[in-house]
């Protein structure tokens, strides 16, 4: 059983302790272990997303590493001998504990501690229509690939951290939101930058992913 960081997480932000997050699903996965294709995103797995997603995991990262169920069910033999290889051997919680509580209604403390601090928001386009608390700076992404300009967008949202003094940055930037986080705990290690996913997607409408449905139809009937 994976361990819920949420409560720690929401904690950690309402007293304003640096905490960061990168979620690793069976995208990363697949890239990592050398799969060909895509993941549902449409990221392309390729030897240097590949080399880049591995570099972080080596590196040993600190802060807290989230590993998706589904990836543990459907890779599960191949990432423990990846990682046993490697002699590493991560804390991992459990990486859909934003969606898990989405789904269950009970985002509320989560939303509640973010909207008291200063908030770069790093994702898509669409999700400017996003409004469930304030945004100090948003770092917009392509919505597709957004790994090849991985390093532009770390640029902008250390701009954006230095112009705001934003002391969270919240991000759905894929399997780039990983480089990111990572990057951050360096060079910004009193930041929380927290890797949202697909997260915010069915409050602005979209659907894409299966339990995203449950949420869009919730907040309509309470419309």
């Amino acid at each position: 059983m994976l361990r819920d960081a949420f409560p720690a997480i929401v904690e950690a932000l309402t007293q304003r302790v640096p905490v960061s997050l990168s979620r690793w699903g069976d995208g990363e996965w697949h890239a990592i272990l050398g799969h060909r294709g895509q993941n549902c995103d449409g990221q392309v797995y390729t030897a240097p997303l590949r080399d880049a997603l591995t570099g972080v995991l080596v590196d040993r990262p600190t802060y807290q590493l989230g590993l998706q169920p589904f990836a543990l069910t459907r890779l599960g033999t191949a990432i423990r001998a990846w990682l046993d290889a490697r002699h590493l051997a991560p804390d991992w919680v459990n990486g859909d504990l934003f969606a898990e509580h989405s789904q269950s209604g009970t985002l509320a403390p989560f939303l509640a501690a973010v909207s008291e601090r200063t908030v770069v928001f790093v994702g898509p386009p669409h999700l400017d229509e996003l409004s469930l608390f304030p945004v100090a700076r948003s770092v917009r992404i392509p919505a597709r690939s957004a790994f090849a300009v991985w390093r532009d967008i770390l640029r902008n949202v250390q701009q954006a951290i230095q112009a705001t003094s934003a002391d969270v940055v919240l991000l759905s930037a894929g399997m780039s939101s990983n480089l990111i986080v990572h990057a951050l705990s360096t060079s910004h290690p009193g930041v929380s930058a927290l890797d949202c996913g697909s997260l915010w997607e069915p409050y602005v409408g979209k659907v894409t992913r299966t339990y995203h449905a449950a949420i869009v139809a919730r907040a309509q009937a309470h419309a």
